[in-house]
């Protein structure tokens, strides 16, 4: 199967179509502790199956199923320091991509779409695997995925915040975790997701204004 997917990497984006075998491939293998295999092959994938809209709708249900069902997202985040950062990690990462796809062309129904959203939330509060890079294993950086989703989340038209305050609450947690400074640029990626916050209170504001 790494095989195939490789050759799928090669492809031209207007040839670009999945197998459902080489999808559940790709979802059991988004924490693989080989880098290659991970970021080169199985992630590359499933950006460009998103954002070159490869997938057919029956192989994005099979996606947003498997990551809820699986709940990989949380996989031992319980723990201080685990390898399961990868399967996390990188599942923040699919999250948004499936998340700025749903902005594109809204897919998700309303409760799948409402769980990833509060997921998105809930991510980096729960997190205390600050690694970034692993020797040999590769990039964990949950903090910079865990931005990246956050972002998605803030971003998208149909996300509605109940609670400005819960959102700003992630920032003291995140530093009440962390155990050394961040060395690999991840206070840039938290920075740009909390920008969207802003954004998002000023429009609350001018809205509530103008009610």
């Amino acid at each position: 199967m790494p095989e195939e997917l490789e050759k799928l990497v090669q492809l031209e984006s207007s040839k670009l179509s999945f197998t459902d075998n080489q999808i559940d491939f790709m979802l059991q293998n988004i924490g693989n502790l080989d880098p290659y295999l991970r970021d080169d092959v199985v992630y590359t994938l499933f950006a460009r199956g998103f954002t070159e809209n490869s997938f057919i709708p029956e192989q994005k249900e099979k996606i947003v199923t498997t990551f809820i069902s699986s709940r990989n997202l949380f996989k031992g985040i319980e723990q201080p320091q685990n390898e399961l950062i990868f399967f996390r990690t990188f599942s923040a990462l699919l999250a948004s991509l499936i998340l700025d796809d749903d902005q594109k062309q809204p897919f998700l129904n309303m409760t799948n779409r409402k769980t990833i959203f509060n997921w998105g939330i809930a991510y980096l509060k729960k997190e205390k695997d600050f690694r970034g890079f692993v020797s040999q294993k590769g990039w964990a950086h949950s903090i910079a995925h865990g931005s990246d989703l956050l972002g998605s989340v803030l971003s998208h038209p149909l996300f509605e915040v109940e609670n400005i305050a819960n959102i700003f609450a992630i920032i003291p947690l995140v530093f009440q975790n962390m155990q050394k400074p961040f060395v690999d640029d991840e206070e840039q990626r938290l920075a740009f997701a909390f920008f969207k916050v802003f954004i998002l209170a000023k429009y609350q504001l001018v809205t509530l204004i103008l009610w």
